[in-house]
């Protein structure tokens, strides 16, 4: 109980962190002006202390030590903690609510000639925090996701020499609804999408002989208010190529 008057520590950790795992972190709190000393407690928490990931190797390795096939992790939390506060202006009662779904596949081919490294990773947040201050109650709801894929292709051609292929898209995709009374009063959906992609040529001596890549962005942001701003981006060899603005707000977008 933070109202206590002893101090105390606020803590971040990564589950299963191999070692070393750098973290940081913001502390946002809210003050009562009008009372010296606000109370509270906690009505119920059902949050597993650490989670339970799942992991599934298929990973085959033949006789000439040549490795191919899959490995999936997944994890689910699944969790609601409510609690309430007295408050200079009353009690205010918050339950906050979330389910968050991780799934991680790297799809592995390895042999005398090639090192090939596939990912698909998705991260999902739904989370839900309602507030109740008398007879009011307000709802907001954030639905998060984070799709991932990565194609890693390494290649040793016959006299040596190496080519490295890396493509990246990754996504952000925010939804937010705010509502008063189950009627929704404002949302806003916002999603930065990226897609890159690199080829790396190195001599027979590991030496770096060539370079070629590009790259494109594409930002939107648009509420229930009407109001909207989009912009892309696209580059070729670490090199601004072109800009442009508003496309995406002229049409449906998801």
């Amino acid at each position: 109980m933070l109202s206590d008057g002893k101090p105390h520590t606020l803590a971040i950790s990564v589950f299963n962190a191999n070692g070393y795992f750098s973290v940081t972190g913001n502390l946002l709190l809210y003050l009562d002006h009008a009372a010296a000393k606000v109370t509270g407690a906690v009505l119920s928490d059902n949050l597993s202390a650490q989670p339970t990931p799942e992991v599934v190797e298929n990973v085959t390795v033949d006789s000439a030590g040549n490795a191919s096939g899959p490995v999936t992790v997944t994890s689910t939390r699944n969790y609601s903690i409510s609690g309430y506060v007295d408050t200079s202006h009353g009690r205010v009662e918050t339950t906050v609510s979330q389910k968050i779904s991780f799934s991680n596949t790297q799809n592995f081919t390895i042999n005398t000639t090639a090192y090939v490294q596939d990912l698909t990773q998705s991260t999902t947040i739904d989370s839900r925090t309602t507030t109740r201050r008398g007879a009011l109650v307000t709802e907001d709801r954030t639905t998060l996701s984070y799709p991932l894929e990565v194609e890693y292709n390494q290649m040793t051609n016959a006299d040596g020499s190496l080519s490295v292929l890396t493509i990246v898209d990754q996504k952000y995709l925010d939804n937010e609804v705010n509502r008063v009374a189950g009627l929704e009063v404002f949302s806003v959906r916002t999603s930065n999408h990226v897609a890159s992609q690199d080829t790396l040529s190195y001599s027979a001596a590991g030496v770096r002989t060539g370079h070629t890549g590009n790259s494109s962005q594409t930002y939107v942001s648009r509420d229930s208010r009407g109001s909207c701003y989009s912009r892309t981006l696209t580059s070729v060899d670490s090199a601004l190529t072109a800009y442009k603005d508003g496309a995406a707000c002229r049409s449906d977008w998801e």
